[in-house]
């Protein structure tokens, strides 16, 4: 128990108990280091904290989750910083609604944010000069 409660104090992935209404129930200390939310941040649906382009798909993906206990998926998505910065998210859900110890969906969510940026400037770099800026030949 007391290693269990120490590995999700220490831990920089967030982990989140979201019930059947969206409505996020916990979040571990992870998502005041990393996003900076803090305590208060429990009672709110999960939808106000995911960027408007990726809530739909959320949403979809959190009904789908929520017709059959135990199964998992995997999404990505945008959340709202308190700096009011948008992050790049990787979310690993669990349906644990039917577990009394849990009763709802348990989510790992991971800050992904410099990931996806050194891919973007990747990808910008690979189709654009680099005294320019102007695109190159592979982009035309």
């Amino acid at each position: 128990q007391q290693r269990s409660e120490a590995l999700v104090e220490r831990s920089t992935d967030i982990i989140c108990i979201i019930d059947v209404e969206g409505m996020i129930t916990y979040h571990s200390p992870a998502a005041e280091r990393v996003l900076g939310w803090p305590p208060d941040t429990v009672g709110l649906p999960f939808g106000d904290i995911v960027h408007p382009d990726d809530r739909a798909k959320l949403v979809h993906a959190f009904r789908e989750l929520l017709r059959e206990p135990s199964t998992t998926t995997t999404a990505e998505a945008r959340v709202i910083a308190v700096s009011g910065d948008w992050r790049h998210v990787e979310i690993v859900a669990t349906n644990r609604v039917t577990d009394p110890a849990v009763g709802g969906v348990v989510a790992n969510v991971r800050d992904v944010t410099e990931r996806v940026d050194a891919a973007s400037r990747i990808t910008w770099q690979a189709f654009h000069d680099p005294l320019t800026g102007l695109p190159n030949r592979a982009l035309l």
